[in-house]
């Protein structure tokens, strides 16, 4: 073959083997180049979408518990404090619902309960918490139910057992209860600072146990279950109020309805015994809003 019908072959063989190679580098700029451009990088994922309000801007209060529990007044009162406190407006509801069982609250906050507070508790910077300790093992009834029924709403129509001293093991079901609802709260606020509250409840069935003759038990059952609530919250960086101290006193041996506390009053005739009234939800008010407003961070 002469020489120039060799060069005419091998042309096209080197044109065809520079752009194979430009292609190739090219394709690399364009890879390192997309990875590198925060044009065009999907930052969302990283991005939090839970932050602490701008100064002058609105806070949220979500409640989880039940009007029954704090008194009538409680939200209204609560939210006053906390404007006054913050100088700011505070929007403020209850979780909703006659039950705020753990396993339940559980639920709703994850939305798979009616109703689904996750929104709520998400946008809440002001977080109350109280939490039963009913159906502790995933809703279904267990020695803790037994021993608190004997302790509360039966007492007055059969003769109940009284509850035996209890363990770390007796409550652990209850426990890790409250420990997955304060990870939940963690994580649909996303680690945003808050302030989280987390009272105990007086015992208001005092009176029933002292006819039953089982007070003595059930005070140490109720003191003990405060002491599980305490520490949850402690461990979990919600303030720890006692309402116990608070209505039944340091020794727990207060009926909160015979000191005028809860129960039916002049302005209230008509609410359950258990319920604290005028004079009750203020006092309940002061000790929570003592507590504070400075939000913390998950420990």
């Amino acid at each position: 073959m002469r020489p120039r019908e060799l060069l005419l072959l091998w042309v096209p063989v080197a044109i065809s083997l520079l752009l194979i190679a430009g292609c190739a580098s090219g394709g690399e700029e364009e890879a390192a180049t997309t990875v590198a451009d925060p044009a065009t990088t999907d930052t969302t994922a990283t991005m939090p979408s839970v932050a602490l309000p701008e100064p002058g801007e609105p806070w949220d209060l979500l409640v989880i518990s039940h009007a029954l529990d704090l008194g009538d007044q409680f939200l209204e009162m609560y939210t006053q404090r906390a404007e006054e406190a913050l100088g700011v407006e505070v929007n403020a509801q209850y979780s909703g619902g006659l039950d705020q069982f753990a396993w339940e609250i559980l639920g709703m906050l994850r939305n798979e309960a009616y109703p689904g507070i996750g929104d709520l508790a998400r946008d809440a910077e002001i977080i109350v918490l109280i939490a039963f300790e009913v159906r502790s093992d995933q809703g279904e009834p267990t020695h803790i139910d037994v021993d608190g029924e004997h302790c509360s709403r039966y007492v007055s129509t059969q003769t109940p057992t009284p509850p035996a001293p209890t363990t770390a093991e007796y409550w652990q079901p209850y426990t890790d209860l409250l420990d997955d609802i304060y990870t939940e709260i963690w994580k649909l606020r996303e680690g945003t600072p808050t302030v989280l509250i987390a009272p105990d409840l007086h015992n208001r069935f005092l009176a029933r146990q002292r006819d039953a003759g089982i007070d003595a038990e059930c005070v140490a059952w109720t003191e003990a279950w405060s002491a599980v609530v305490r520490d949850a919250a402690e461990r979990n960086g919600a303030a720890f109020v006692s309402l116990a101290d608070l209505l039944s006193g340091p020794d727990h041996d207060i009926d909160a309805f015979e000191a005028g506390y809860t129960g039916a009053s002049e302005q209230y005739p008509t609410i359950w015994w258990g319920t604290p009234n005028e004079i009750g939800t203020p006092m309940i008010v002061e000790a929570i809003a003592t507590a504070g407003f400075e939000p913390v961070t998950q420990p």
